[in-house]
């Protein structure tokens, strides 16, 4: 990733449960799968945030 700026993702998902902060793989129809670790940053009512942070 040399020359490449930090970035980060915010994915959303459910309420419940909270996913513990951990590394997590993840598919894409149209992309590879990878892993990515996931932090969970904010909850509301409706739903739990998560950050993966790529630098």
């Amino acid at each position: 990733f040399q020359g490449r700026q930090p970035f980060s993702l915010l994915f959303e998902g459910p309420p419940q449960p909270v996913l513990p902060q951990r590394i997590y793989r993840i598919s894409h129809p149209q992309l590879d799968a990878m892993e990515i670790f996931l932090v969970p940053v904010g909850r509301s009512e409706s739903a739990t945030q998560y950050e993966a942070i790529f630098n």
